[in-house]
């Protein structure tokens, strides 16, 4: 038996087979769960790098405006001016990302009867409100809207342990705070798609379906998350960029502004989105483009994440732009032994060819490393690459390790028999 074990590929196979064992055990537990998220992070920083998406505009309230207009939050009466002017291009939809929930003088009854009027003829204008969760108290739409379910948007983003938003929350359920099972996104998304005769449906069993494309939901151990929430449907962000997502204008630039001709080209068949930038307003969330970072940088404001989420859907509507898709766990098993497996064999050869030994055992991560990030840009796919990596590192190593120890064996045993021989032999002259 022992020699049996000594055999280089009864070794490789043994020890590939042990170590995917164990990671995979660990994997299960979610000890490797924050490295891959990194790895994910990094990967989303390299390969992301879209121009601004020209079907939507971001209404900007920025520090700037703040002082010129010299209030804030911003009065019914301003958000009210800032939607006639838009409404009057005759964009797709209108986000309002700003709460409503409780008046804000002057201009309350005005903005009312301009939600109202717009829900009865244009029904442009998609105002938010929050859910309840175990910290914070649920916020409730303006007030007089007739069907809030097809008429509002959840503000809701849904962040990882790190605090780092992944993941795009299409629907909820609805609640006494929030009655609305769409988000904020998905909502204005439809919206621009009506124009293009595309229309969406949802079934508890099939999921959400947009025109031809089903989006498949996450479960709680998609990727490299394991036992997480996965409640609603959620599908994983794919980010246009970390700078502009589409064209940014600030709420003064609307305001002031007395040419028609720049407004409408601005405006016209876009998704308009209205939310405060500010960093002062503190509404800055972390992406996977802030991973790593200890300032702001990378950050980005509500109504950009919501920007994203408009964006990914419609680019994977009428562009093609695919979802992430994962390996099954038992593929995911399979995957880890398959780059456990060499890390053996070169373990075996470790003493006998030091030189291929060091290539190879610096190529292999390297191929796993590239062929990761070539997967995760052209066929949006997230695979492991901590666990292989490390299985493939730990296999090479327990081989190198066990035949270090034989070989230590080995030459103990051939000195102990030397000492033997040479006792006797003094004993004998003696």
């Amino acid at each position: 038996m022992k020699k049996l074990f000594e055999q280089p590929g009864i070794q490789a196979i043994a020890s590939s087979v042990i170590v995917t064992g164990l990671l995979v055990v660990g994997q299960n537990f979610g000890f490797f769960q924050i490295l891959e998220l990194r790895v994910f992070d990094w990967m989303m920083q390299i390969t992301a790098n879209s121009e601004p998406d020209s079907r939507l505009l971001i209404v900007g309230v920025n520090e700037e405006d703040i002082k010129e207009l010299k209030q804030v939050p911003l009065s019914d009466e301003v958000i009210n001016d800032l939607l006639g002017k838009l409404i009057k291009y005759k964009p797709r939809a209108i986000g309002l990302d700003i709460f409503r929930d409780i008046a804000i003088n002057p201009g309350h009854d005005k903005l009312l009867k301009t939600l109202k009027q717009d829900e009865e003829n244009d029904d442009l204008i998609v105002p938010i409100c929050k859910h309840r969760d175990s910290t914070t108290p649920g916020i409730s739409p303006p007030k007089g809207i007739e069907n809030p379910d097809l008429k509002v948007g959840f503000s809701d983003v849904v962040e990882d342990t790190d605090g780092v938003i992944r993941r795009n929350l299409l629907l909820s359920q609805e609640s006494n705070d929030c009655p609305t099972q769409y988000s904020l996104g998905l909502q204005l998304a439809l919206k621009y798609l009506e124009a293009e005769n595309i229309q969406a449906k949802f079934d508890a069993r099939e999921g959400l379906q947009i025109g031809n494309v089903k989006f498949k939901p996450l479960t709680s151990n998609s990727g490299a998350y394991q036992n997480m929430d996965a409640g609603g449907e959620q599908i994983l962000f794919k980010y246009r960029n970390s700078n502009q997502v589409a064209e940014k204008v600030s709420a003064t630039d609307i305001l002031r502004n007395k040419d028609d001709r720049e407004l409408e080209d601005l405006v016209k068949d876009r998704v308009v989105l209205i939310g405060y930038t500010a960093p002062s307003l503190k509404d800055i969330f972390n992406t996977p483009y802030s991973s790593g970072k200890s300032d702001l940088s990378g950050g980005m404001a509500g109504v950009e994440i919501h920007a994203n989420s408009v964006s990914q859907i419609l680019s994977t509507v009428l562009n093609g732009e695919k979802l992430f898709w994962f390996l099954p766990e038992s593929g995911e098993a399979f995957w880890i032994f398959l780059w456990t497996l060499p890390g053996g064999f070169i373990g075996t050869q470790a003493f006998k060819d030091r030189k291929n030994s060091i290539i190879a055992g610096l190529g292999f991560p390297t191929v796993l490393i590239v062929g990761n990030l070539i997967i995760f840009f052209t066929l949006s796919g997230w695979i492991p690459v901590v666990t292989p990596a490390l299985g493939f590192i730990l296999a090479a190593g327990s081989v190198i390790g066990v035949n270090g120890y034989i070989e230590w064996e080995e030459r103990r045993k051939e000195d102990q028999i030397y000492k033997d021989q040479l006792q006797a032999k003094n004993s004998k002259e003696s």
